[in-house]
C-alpha cells in the first residue's frame, strides 16, 4: 500500500541468531492464552537477545514511550477460544483469544476488518488476520520465514500523532500482540529470516533489537524501480500465510485485508519455501557481484526501454543469460499446467503458487499475471475481482523510462474477451480512498464503456461487466480522525465459479514487471465459497457505489 520508489541499495542486517537445531516438524504448540509461554523445545536456546519473556501472563517487555505516549503492552492472557469464537471477530473486542492450528491439512480464508465506524460483519466461524499470524508464529518450532514490505506492528510513528486512548480505540493492540508472538518464537530459539525492501518506507527499526536475519531486496538496482511487495509467512515448511496484509498494525485493525491460511500442508508450503529461498538468494547483499548485471533493453511489447535482469524472459536472445535460480531448492516443478494436489478440508484440491516479476519464476513457476488470466479465462458463469488499484498501464516512473507510461492491457483484454464471448457475469470492486488516482477512475470508465458497447454492434455480447468503487467510512479523514494510510479495502483476489486467486499485488503494470509479488491459486470449494461470500457482502453493502457516481 505504501508503495514507493526504491532509493537505496540492498543491505543485509544480520543480528544475533539462535542456534538452528532441528526439532520434530509435527510439534505444534497452541497454548491456552497469548501471554503463556510455549513448552520448552528439545534443544537449548542459544539466543542472548533482549526479546520479551513472559511473566504472570504478561510480557516482561516494558512499554515503549514515543513522544510522551506509551506503546501499551496489551498481551495480557485471558481464556482461549477455538476458531469461530464470536468474541474473536467482534470489532473493538480485544484480540485476547487464540486459534489452534490443525494437525490435518487445512486451508481457510482470513481477513481484517476496520475497527470503529464500520458495520460489515466477518463470516461466521472465520479467523482474523491477527489471530492467524499469531497462531503461525506460536506454532513455529525451528524456522520462521517472512516476506514483508515494511514493519509497523508497534506503531511507533502513530503513537507520536495519537494518544494511547486513541490507539487503543483504533485496535493497535493487535499489532503489539503479533509482535509479541514473533518475540516468543525468537526466545524459543526459532530461526527467523526476513526479506524486505530497500526502500525508505521499509524502516526496520522495530526489528533491530531482535535476533533475526534481515535481507533487503534492491529492486532499484535490478529494475530501476519497484518494491518488495510480497506478503508471505512460512513456518517449518508446514504452515503458511499469503495475502494482502502488511506487517502493520493498521493491516490488522484499520484496513480491509484478505489472505489464506494454509495448515499442515508440507507439499504446498515447501513450494512456497522454494520461492522464499529464491528471494533470499536474490536479496543477498553480495548478489550484485555474484549474478549477471542488469541490462537496459528495448521491449517491443511495451514500446519502452526496460532495465531487467538478463535472465528475464523479456530480454532478447542476444542479451539473455540462463536463470541463476534453477537449483532444486529454488525452482518450482509446479505451475498452472502441473498443479499440486492437496487434501484440504477433506477435499482433493488443485493448487499452484505464482511469482512476479517473471525473473522470479525461474522459467518454471507460473508468472503472477498469467495466474490471474488463467483464473479469468477458466470462468464459466461469474468472475468477481476485488483489488485496491486497477489500471491498464504503469503509474510509477522507472529509471530506464522516466517519461511516458507503459500500456498494459493484459487483464482488461482477458476480461473483455470473456464478456464478448461467453455468458459470464463480471463484477469489479475497486477501492476509493484518500490516495485514489482520478486517472484510475477514468480508465475504469473506459473499461465499463467497452463492455457496454458490445451489445450495440454486430453480434451481441453474451456477458456483462459492472464496476463499483468501495469506500470505507472515514477514508476522507485519515488523518486527522483516523491513522494515515488506513480506512481502505486493500484485498487482492479473484473468485470465479471455477477457482480462486488470492494475491499480494495491485493490478497495475509495475506490480507484475518490477515488483515482488505472489499469489495462491486453487479450486478448493471452501476457499471459493468464503471469498464469494466476502465479495458479495462488500458488493451489496452501502459502502460500494456504482462507477457512474464518480463521473466528473
Amino acid at each position: 500500500m505504501l508503495r514507493a520508489l526504491v532509493l537505496s541499495s540492498a543491505v543485509a542486517l544480520t543480528f544475533r541468531i539462535a542456534a538452528h537445531q532441528l526439532a520434530p516438524k509435527e510439534q505444534v504448540w497452541a497454548g491456552e492464552a497469548w501471554g503463556a509461554p510455549p513448552p520448552a523445545t528439545p534443544r537449548a536456546v542459544a539466543s542472548t537477545h533482549a526479546a520479551s519473556l513472559t511473566v504472570g501472563g504478561r510480557s516482561a517487555l516494558p512499554n515503549t514511550t514515543v513522544a510522551g505516549h506509551a506503546v501499551p503492552n496489551n498481551t495480557t492472557a485471558t481464556a482461549a477460544s477455538k476458531v469461530g469464537s464470536p468474541s474473536m471477530h467482534t470489532p473493538g473486542v480485544p484480540y485476547h483469544t487464540r486459534i489452534f492450528l490443525s494437525g490435518e491439512p487445512r486451508v481457510s480464508v482470513v481477513e481484517s476488518l476496520p475497527v470503529g465506524d464500520f458495520s460489515l460483519a466477518p463470516l461466521p466461524n472465520s479467523t482474523s488476520t491477527a489471530a492467524a499470524l499469531i497462531a503461525l508464529m506460536d506454532s513455529a518450532v525451528y524456522q520462521l520465514d517472512i516476506c514483508a514490505m515494511y514493519w509497523n506492528l508497534l506503531g511507533l510513528a502513530d503513537h507520536a500523532i495519537f494518544s494511547p486512548e486513541q490507539m487503543t480505540k483504533f485496535g493497535a493492540d493487535r499489532g503489539v500482540a503479533v509482535f509479541a508472538a514473533l518475540e516468543r518464537a525468537i526466545h524459543r530459539g526459532v530461526v527467523v529470516r526476513v526479506i524486505g525492501s530497500s526502500a525508505p518506507s521499509f524502516a526496520p527499526a522495530e526489528l533491530a533489537p531482535l535476533a533475526l536475519t534481515l535481507r533487503l531486496w534492491d529492486s532499484d538496482y535490478w529494475y530501476g524501480g519497484g518494491i518488495m511487495h510480497q506478503k508471505l509467512v512460512l513456518v517449518d515448511e508446514r504452515h503458511a500465510y499469503v495475502g494482502s496484509a502488511n506487517m502493520d498494525w493498521k493491516s490488522l485493525a484499520q484496513v480491509m485485508e484478505v489472505g489464506v491460511l494454509v495448515e499442515s500442508s508440507p507439499v504446498v508450503v515447501q513450494d512456497m519455501q522454494r520461492l522464499f529461498e529464491l528471494w533470499w538468494v536474490w536479496a543477498d547483499p553480495t548478489s550484485p557481484a555474484q549474478l549477471p548485471v542488469p541490462v537496459d533493453t528495448f521491449v517491443e511489447r511495451f514500446q519502452a526501454v526496460l532495465r531487467l535482469p538478463p535472465w528475464s524472459p523479456l530480454v532478447s536472445a542476444a542479451q539473455a543469460t540462463p536463470t541463476p535460480f534453477n537449483a532444486t531448492a529454488l525452482a518450482s516443478v509446479f505451475n498452472k499446467d502441473n498443479q499440486m494436489t492437496a487434501m484440504w478440508n477433506g477435499e482433493r484440491s488443485l493448487v499452484f503458487v505464482t511469482a512476479a516479476p517473471d525473473a522470479a519464476t525461474a522459467r518454471a513457476r507460473t508468472f503472477d499475471e498469467d495466474g490471474l488470466i488463467y483464473t479469468i479465462e477458466s470462468a464459466k458463469k461469474s468472475i468477481c475481482l476485488s483489488v485496491m488499484d486497477f489500471v491498464p498501464f504503469s503509474t510509477f516512473p522507472i529509471d530506464s523510462h522516466p517519461t511516458g507510461s507503459i500500456y498494459w492491457p493484459a487483464l482488461t483484454d482477458a476480461l473483455l474477451a470473456v464478456v464478448f464471448a461467453r455468458p459470464v457475469t463480471i463484477k469489479l470492486l475497486i477501492s476509493h480512498w484518500a490516495h485514489t488516482s482520478v486517472v484510475m477512475v477514468e480508465a475504469l470508465k473506459h473499461l465499463e464503456a467497452a463492455a457496454e458497447t458490445c451489445p450495440q454492434v454486430g453480434l451481441k455480447c453474451r456477458g456483462s461487466l459492472q464496476v463499483r468503487l468501495m469506500e470505507v467510512p472515514g477514508w476522507d479523514a485519515a488523518p486527522p480522525t483516523w491513522p494515515p494510510y488506513s480506512r481502505v479495502n486493500h484485498a487482492k483476489y479473484i473468485v470465479t465459479d471455477q477457482r480462486a486467486n488470492v494475491g499480494t499485488s495491485n493490478m497495475e503494470w509495475g506490480y507484475f514487471y518490477n515488483t515482488a509479488g505472489t499469489s495462491l491459486n486453487t479450486d478448493n470449494t471452501d476457499v471459493m465459497d468464503a471469498l464469494q461470500k466476502i465479495f458479495d457482502r462488500n458488493w451489496d453493502s452501502s459502502y460500494a457505489h456504482p462507477l457512474r457516481a464518480y463521473y466528473f
